[in-house]
């Protein structure tokens, strides 16, 4: 029983930081969407090699001019930072349809603490003017597996 007790210590000492630096994991971050389509075209055919760290995409949808995402990860002792790439194509069918790659660097975080964080992406640019009352679907692309989320 004390062996347990003093391996539950040690763990929870390992994967401890103090509340302010918690908060930076859950907290709502505003991405960049990187328009380079050679770049997106580059990543896209590594997909699910070595391109991102793993995270899985729980939810997606549009509000506004924002691509609101809520994604998942293991972690909890570094800060993670995600990227996101346009396919630079907005297909015209109704409703328009574009491609984004979302990608997950975790700092080699080893930590086992199962973090949920919101992420914005704001989609003024690429819409410039393209959004009508049909709206717009974008297909979010996890880079670390072959999951697509569609949002609307």
């Amino acid at each position: 029983m004390r062996l347990v007790l003093i391996c539950i210590f040690f763990i929870a000492i390992g994967c401890a930081q103090d509340t302010d630096d918690f908060a930076l994991y859950n907290n709502e971050t505003n991405i960049d969407l990187v328009n380079n389509q050679s770049e997106y075209d580059d990543l896209i055919a590594r997909r699910a090699e070595d391109i991102s760290d793993n995270f899985v995409i729980d939810t997606a949808y549009i509000l506004g001019e924002w691509l609101n995402l809520k994604v998942s990860y293991g972690g909890g002792c570094e800060n993670h930072t995600f990227k996101a790439y346009w396919s630079g194509v907005l297909e015209y069918s109704t409703p328009p349809q574009t491609y984004v790659l979302l990608t997950h660097q975790s700092n080699n975080d080893f930590c086992e603490a199962y973090i949920t964080q919101d992420l914005s992406i704001n989609l003024t640019w690429l819409l410039n003017g393209n959004l009508d009352e049909s709206g717009i679907i974008v297909i979010v692309q996890n880079g670390a597996n072959e999951q697509n989320y569609t949002a609307e």
